[in-house]
């Protein structure tokens, strides 16, 4: 039988999936209306059980704790054998939602807001995003399908996601459960399997506004020359729930036409003299983004701001060309496996990273038989070296 953890009823059209460990097609089967089931007919040896529905945590058998599918235990089958009372338990996933409203209490549009939680990364443990909604017209969000534990919440709007793109003489910003600016102020949200946790609303407050004036200093043959504004301090990153998975955040070779294409919400094109402005900026911490195109090639450059009541005015970026890295992987011991099969990326966190395979036909980033590699056309950045080991190797 298929039943709830946390009530004691049957959980009914559960799906069931027995695997043979020793490879093989796996047997597909569904609970009943009372939850159980019955797999017959099977071969002899050794599987792996699991049990799944919507709005549960996927459960194997033997598991002490929900999706945990690489800690379960193993059924052996002998001939004739019967195995009887093969309960699976699942843990049912909760949700989370809440309103957004100003001062005023009316509500506020496409705030986005992100679930936090703790997580180990390369860099320590840090919050970092599981999921992200958006408010609809009511100033409503919901997260949903969520796993029980600690949860943080933070509400970040239009004007603090891109800033200067708010209405004239507004700008909000972002703010962290239950009413902080920074991580630091931020309080857990617990939730238990199956719970519904309403009423979790944040009151996002004006702040005050200045400005950001400059020009873009094009290097030989530059064109298409922009200035982005991104926000501040004390951003996070995406929860990357495979290990090694990775998400791409370095462009390379780029057009000329591909450079208006990417201008973000928080983008200046530049004019003929290639001057920008930023309006209605909120006060603190940004960073200044310069870029333009030389040929196939982008010219960058990042200027950290700190931006107070009297503005900034005859701000000068400076974009530069792009840079190389080179270095080498080394295997230590015997093993079958090849430097060729690993894969060295570089990112400007450990959420964004831009990878070149070992096998890449293209000379440029191609690991060679003596581990040395060459990564190319990265932009003006601080960057994280780092390599993905093949199957039975482990980076030293």
């Amino acid at each position: 039988t298929v039943l709830n953890v946390v009530t004691g009823q049957p959980v009914r059209k559960a799906r069931i999936t027995l695997t043979p460990v020793q490879g093989g097609e796996p047997i597909l089967a569904a609970a009943d209306a009372h939850g159980k089931y019955a797999l017959a007919d099977l071969a002899p040896g050794k599987y792996s059980l699991m049990a799944g529905h919507d709005g549960y945590t996927d459960q194997r058998y033997g598991a002490k704790r929900p999706g945990e599918e690489q800690k379960g235990e193993q059924l052996e089958l002998t001939a004739g054998s019967v195995k009887a009372d093969v309960d699976l338990k699942l843990t049912p996933l909760g949700a989370i939602m809440g309103f957004v409203r100003d001062e005023d209490g009316d509500p506020v549009r496409q705030v986005d807001v992100a679930l936090l939680a703790y997580a180990y990364s390369r860099s320590g443990k840090k919050l970092q995003i599981r999921q992200d909604v958006q408010t609809d017209a009511l100033g409503e969000y919901r997260f949903f399908d969520v796993p029980s534990g600690p949860y943080y919440l933070r509400a970040k709007p239009v004007s603090a996601q891109a800033p200067g793109t708010g209405q004239p003489g507004e700008a909000y910003a972002a703010v962290y459960y239950p009413n902080s600016p920074q991580q630091s102020g931020a309080g857990a949200v617990e939730l238990t399997p199956g719970q519904e946790q309403r009423g979790i609303d944040f009151v996002l407050h004006r702040v005050p506004i200045s400005f950001i004036r400059g020009r873009v200093i094009p290097p030989a043959g530059g064109t298409h020359c922009m200035a982005t504004l991104g926000a501040g301090a004390d951003e996070l990153q995406p929860f990357n729930d495979v290990a090694g998975s990775l998400a791409f955040a370095t462009f390379v070779n780029i057009s000329e036409n591909m450079a208006v294409d990417m201008a973000s919400p928080g983008s200046r094109p530049t004019g003929n003299d290639n001057k920008f402005e930023f309006r209605n900026v909120p006060m603190g911490d940004h960073t200044l983004n310069g870029r333009c195109a030389v040929g196939k090639q982008q010219f960058t450059t990042k200027m950290p701001i700190q931006l107070d009541a009297g503005g900034l005015d005859n701000v000068e970026l400076h974009p530069v060309g792009p840079s190389t890295i080179t270095g080498q992987v080394r295997l230590e011991g015997e093993s079958k496996s090849k430097l060729t099969d690993a894969r060295v990326f570089v990112g400007q966190s450990d959420g964004e990273s831009f990878f070149i395979e070992g096998n890449s036909e293209s000379a440029e980033g191609k690991i060679a038989e003596d581990g040395t590699f060459s990564l190319r056309d990265l932009s003006a950045e601080i960057y994280h070296v780092n390599v993905s080991a093949p199957d039975g190797l482990y980076v030293k």
